[in-house]
């Protein structure tokens, strides 16, 4: 039966063993002979480690091929989980590195894009849900795209040019294109073995745009040719925005289809869109032009001719009369009463044969919205009677999920980007501030934050998307020093930083790693020294946040040395400086801080210079 235990200083680590004593006196004599043992067992197993500059001494000469890694994580009992995963890796000739986390993407079949600080330079890179780099080439791209059928591909710009390659969920780069000012492709999507590209062919003769798809090792499927109906929108260079939605087909610009069986372009009416994907064979699309009319079309839809209605094209499977669409997913169409219509639609979900399957006119009260299904439920936030809002989900037959919750809200601009967007890829899973703290609610109600109980961890981030079990916390602002993380759903994992293997002990020696400038370092001991201010990590090693390229800044009472928001006092103990470092899980350390001049120190292996 779950029990509740209130009182606890700090975070129990996991499997951690309860014992009841007698009196309060004798629990905290034994807690205190428990943590006493604890620490000597620790600065034992410490004592008996070799220094980095042995390692490096010891691995240059030969005798040694093991690199010593330290494993920091806020979420108890992940630490473990972290330490078993390298050992998986453990070999003779393995090295792995870690690299602080410096822009995101959302995950999709288990691999996310990201950008990391490696030495000072930006690389990005593929990752898994360990962390672990699949693929990387330094600089950043400009488009990177969602995996699809274990395929994803990119657009990076180069000093030669515009180019695009093509990757699998492997890592490996199967297609890297000639730069598009010499006539190679760009791509614009993916879908059923085909990327949609463009080519600009320019010349003395001609200045022509083409189109067609190749496949993922850049083998021509259809036909790259010109094409009237693109002239005829003023369309060139395909939109980085062009989606495959299911059913063989591609959206651009909400204007035109493309038709990857038969390599045609298909005209959609002057206004019309795209609501969703296809699902189950059908989406529907806007006849704008024509009374506002919503179609239901199908797979066998090939376009609708010029000077023609909609409802007279092919593949069109029904007609609405009335009312307009909000969304459409998962077969269902969010509807309401068009403006200006005498006749009411009532506001609810239907299916595709127009039948109202869900009804949200008993709320129409509280002003209620919906947002698109996914995974089986749709979010749907109210106002009550006190004036509030409230927010909940609604499943598939219209139940909700829980009972509505306050949160704090100020217009429904709010509600489109925090829940109906976040929730496009959630399966249930609402972001929101509820009393000025921001929160997760989970498809049964249950509010928590994602990986850690205390909010001090997420200073300085924000939520972002939740794909693939993983949520995105990214930087407030520009000034923001916290780098961004991934924390999962299950509070089991937190990926703030990417880890590089190398199988090659030899690109040790290669490193820029000098022995003899380490040995040659003298250290001076002043009188006095200030240590706040912002530095940046310039080694090859680093320690917590401060890994190669991060910024560690000291403010007098925080840090984020060690992890995002450490608590840190800075003395003069005899001989030497010393940094006492606690984080907010309580954690405590003491590093000697080894100071070689008013600009350049030292940290536990981590060289730092001062920016200001």
């Amino acid at each position: 039966m779950p029990v509740e235990i209130l009182g606890l200083s700090s975070v129990p680590d996991a499997g951690e063993t309860f014992v009841v004593c007698e009196s309060e006196k004798d629990a905290r004599n034994f807690a205190e002979t428990y943590i006493t043992e604890s620490k000597e067992k620790l600065l034992e197993e410490t004592r008996s480690r070799m220094s980095l500059d042995d390692l490096f001494s010891q691995i240059k000469s030969g005798n040694v091929k093991e690199l010593n890694i330290i494993v920091k994580a806020d979420v108890q009992g992940s630490v473990e989980a972290v330490k078993q995963s390298l050992l998986k890796l453990s070999n003779e000739e393995v090295v792995v590195k870690t690299y602080p986390l410096t822009e995101l993407t959302p995950f999709s079949e288990d691999r996310a894009w990201v950008e990391y600080d490696k030495d000072g330079i930006i690389y990005t890179g593929i990752i898994d849900t360990d962390g672990n780099v699949l693929y990387e080439s330094d600089g950043d791209f400009e488009h990177k795209s969602q995996f699809l059928d274990g395929l994803s591909f990119y657009v990076r710009d180069t000093d030669a040019g515009t180019i695009c390659g093509i990757v699998d969920i492997d890592g490996n780069l199967l297609y890297e294109s000639e730069p598009f000012s010499d006539g190679g492709y760009k791509i614009a999507a993916y879908g059923e073995g085909h990327f949609l590209v463009t080519q600009h062919i320019v010349n003395f003769d001609i200045d022509e745009w083409r189109y067609g798809t190749i496949d993922k090792n850049g083998e021509i499927l259809n036909e790259i040719r010109t094409d009237e109906l693109l002239s005829s929108f003023s369309m060139r260079e395909l939109d980085l925005e062009c989606k495959y939605i299911g059913e063989g087909f591609i959206e651009i610009n909400n204007r035109i289809l493309y038709h990857i069986e038969t390599g045609s372009w298909l005209r959609l009416p002057f206004g019309v869109g795209v609501y969703g994907d296809f699902y189950d064979g059908y989406t529907i699309v806007n006849n704008n032009e024509y009374n506002s009319q919503d179609a239901v079309i199908n797979a066998d839809f090939r376009g609708v001719e010029e000077d023609r209605e909609l409802n007279e094209a092919q593949g069109v499977a029904f007609i609405f009369d009335t009312g307009y669409t909000a969304y459409y997913s998962e077969g269902l169409a969010l509807r309401n009463t068009s403006v200006g219509e005498s006749e009411k639609t009532e506001y609810g979900y239907y299916n595709i044969e127009g039948n109202l399957v869900i009804s949200l006119e008993q709320y129409q009260d509280k002003e209620i919205r919906g947002g698109y299904f996914c995974g089986g439920y749709a979010p749907v936030i109210m106002k009550g009677a006190d004036n509030n809002h409230y927010v909940s989900v609604i499943d598939s037959s219209g139940n909700l999920a829980y009972q509505p919750i306050k949160i704090d809200f100020k217009d429904y601009s709010t509600f489109n980007v925090s829940i109906y967007e976040s929730l496009s890829a959630s399966s249930g899973y609402l972001q929101v501030a509820v009393e000025g703290e921001k929160k997760i609610i989970s498809p049964d109600g249950t509010i928590y934050i994602p990986g850690i109980d205390n909010l001090s961890v997420l200073d300085g981030l924000t939520f972002g998307y939740i794909s693939g079990g993983f949520m995105t916390m990214n930087p407030e602002d520009s000034d923001t020093i916290t780098n961004p993380c991934y924390i999962s759903l299950d509070a089991n994992t937190i990926i703030d930083s990417v880890k590089v293997t190398s199988t090659d002990m030899d690109t040790i020696e290669d490193e820029s790693w000098d022995e003899e400038t380490s040995e040659d370092t003298s250290y001076i001991v002043p009188d006095s020294y200030d240590i706040t201010g912002k530095w940046k990590s310039i080694g090859d090693s680093g320690f917590g946040q401060a890994q190669p390229g991060a910024i560690v800044v000291f403010d007098g009472n925080n840090c984020n040395f060690y992890s995002p928001n450490d608590t840190y006092a800075f003395y003069k103990e005899d001989d030497r400086y010393v940094l006492d470092i606690t984080s907010v899980l309580g954690e405590s350390l003491s590093q000697t801080v080894n100071i070689i001049d008013d600009d350049n120190i030292e940290i536990a292996g981590t060289s730092l210079k001062r920016m200001e």
